[in-house]
């Protein structure tokens, strides 16, 4: 096998490494809420996973923010989204306000502010090339973490082939 096949072997090896850390997690996040709630409420951008969820992965039993418990208590359940609308409306008629500040939580998110964060808590700020900033909550553990393990399983498959082929050797 010559270098250039084992260089091309240890990449596809690590990426597939990658692709089996990364996408288990991953997959179990709804990529469907976020856009309904943000067409619903026309609000400035949808909102991340965060705004519901403990980090951007999601999944079942994840939905701990104060707006996620509060939306699931007006009736939003898994993998519904056709049940978003009524569930806003119930929360816009109870005047939640998950996070206490006196404005309500359909308002924030109309305004694009989060509804877990007392004050500003700017869901849909940006800047420059249009990027979304989002406030950072301590604990959070996004997926952008994964990019690391990504990363990591690029270069241990890079130095296994280079181990294979001699190159690592140092002469």
């Amino acid at each position: 096998m010559s270098a250039k096949s084992s260089f091309f072997t240890g990449v596809a090896a690590g990426l597939a490494l990658a692709v089996g850390i990364v996408a288990p997690s991953v997959a179990q996040a709804s990529p469907t809420f976020p856009p309904e709630l943000q067409a619903d409420l026309d609000m400035p951008c949808a909102p991340p996973c965060t705004l519901c969820h403990r980090d951007s992965n999601g999944g079942v039993g994840t939905a701990v923010q104060p707006f996620g418990a509060a939306i699931k208590n007006a009736g939003l359940t898994l993998k519904s989204p056709e049940k978003l609308p009524k569930a806003l409306a119930r929360l816009e008629a109870e005047s939640a306000d998950s996070d206490g500040d006196g404005v309500t939580d359909v308002d924030e998110l109309r305004e694009g502010r989060n509804p877990n964060t007392p004050g500003e808590g700017l869901l849909c700020a940006t800047y420059g090339c249009g990027a979304r900033v989002v406030r950072d909550t301590p604990g959070r553990s996004d997926a952008e973490g994964q990019d690391v393990w990504f990363l990591l399983a690029f270069a241990a498959g890079a130095v296994a082939v280079r181990r294979r082929s001699g190159q690592g050797k140092v002469r």
